[in-house]
């Protein structure tokens, strides 16, 4: 789908999601709510890479499934 992919890049997706992981790679490390004010940055980064990513991600699941509703319903001559 082009316009998935246009939106990909424009909001990018790959880059968000691998800062997303390492962000909660480091929430969960042992210690990690030692230095409070640190972690609370962390937890607000985490936070706002989500607020970002996940309509993204609704929004490109809801498609797909469009996609393979309409698919189907060309199949069965609809």
């Amino acid at each position: 789908m082009i316009a998935s992919r246009k939106c990909e890049v424009f909001f990018d997706v790959d880059n968000r999601l691998k800062v997303l992981a390492e962000l909660e790679s480091q929430a969960a490390t042992p210690g990690f709510w030692d230095d409070q004010l640190k972690a609370k940055g962390k937890i607000d980064q985490t936070n706002a890479v989500r607020a970002v990513i996940n309509p993204y991600l609704e929004l490109a699941k809801s498609a797909e499934e469009m996609e393979l509703l309409a698919g189907m319903l060309e199949s069965e001559g609809g």
